[in-house]
């Protein structure tokens, strides 16, 4: 049956409560956020995530990027493939996937006698792949599986239930074994996005700047104070 509207717990005093209440409250929140995260921001990459290459290997830095079903992923330190197999003299092509897994179990004496899965935490990870085969599962719009334009960002799909193992990986660059090192090559990446019909500022400036750029823009000292500039960076 097609998802036809969004449904969030409602709570009242004296209610009793069981674990898919809480679960149901945060497959909520969870769903609202991945929603915002393809209709006003879209898939790609975030920040980070460079691929790095030199004589010893390649690496994935740290950063943060959103798949196509609106699921963040975050890589906290610096990445190293193993690229033993890979010195063949042909470009490889890096992706970065979405991942979750059950961690930390329940204490001895704590466990429920009648329960068969009791881990009490989800790590939301990732999992860096080298030249996959699928790399974007179909999606559901109106109870149908779509294979749509993989650019797309869609928000009013039907997001994925917690334990349906679904695919969309973020491609990060390619790799090369040339002359005693690795080349990288990144024009395969795709970043993140904004959809927006209007950019409206509180103040009288409006800065782009590249997101690596730790400085500020400053305003020409003769911009009027009625006018809006806009300084472009980079």
């Amino acid at each position: 049956m097609a998802q036809e509207s969004i449904e969030r717990p409602y709570y009242y005093q004296r209610q009793y409560l069981g674990a898919q209440d809480f679960q149901d409250e945060q497959a909520y929140q969870r769903d609202m956020r991945r929603r915002h995260n393809l209709a006003q921001h879209q898939w790609g990459i975030v920040i980070g995530l460079e691929l790095v290459g030199d004589t010893t290997g390649v690496s994935v830095q740290p950063g943060m990027a959103i798949d196509g079903f609106g699921r963040e992923i975050v890589v906290f330190s610096p990445y190293t493939l193993a690229t033993e197999a890979y010195r063949d003299g042909q470009y490889h092509a890096v992706w970065l996937q979405y991942y979750e897994l059950q961690v930390t179990t329940v204490q001895p004496g704590y466990a429920a006698c009648d329960a068969g899965n009791q881990y009490n935490r989800v790590a939301e990870t990732y999992q860096v792949v080298v030249d996959p085969r699928n790399t974007y599962d179909a999606i559901t719009v109106n109870n149908s599986k779509q294979a749509l334009d993989p650019a797309l960002s869609i928000p009013y799909q039907e997001l994925p239930a917690v334990d349906e193992q679904v695919r969309w990986l973020v491609p990060l660059g390619q790799f090369l074994w040339q002359e005693k090192q690795f080349i990288v090559k990144t024009d395969s990446r795709h970043y993140s996005g904004s959809l927006a019909a209007t950019i409206a500022t509180p103040s009288t400036q409006l800065v782009i700047q590249a997101a690596t750029s730790l400085s500020t823009a400053q305003l020409p000292a003769s911009s009027a104070a009625t006018g809006l500039t806009m300084i472009v960076e980079g």
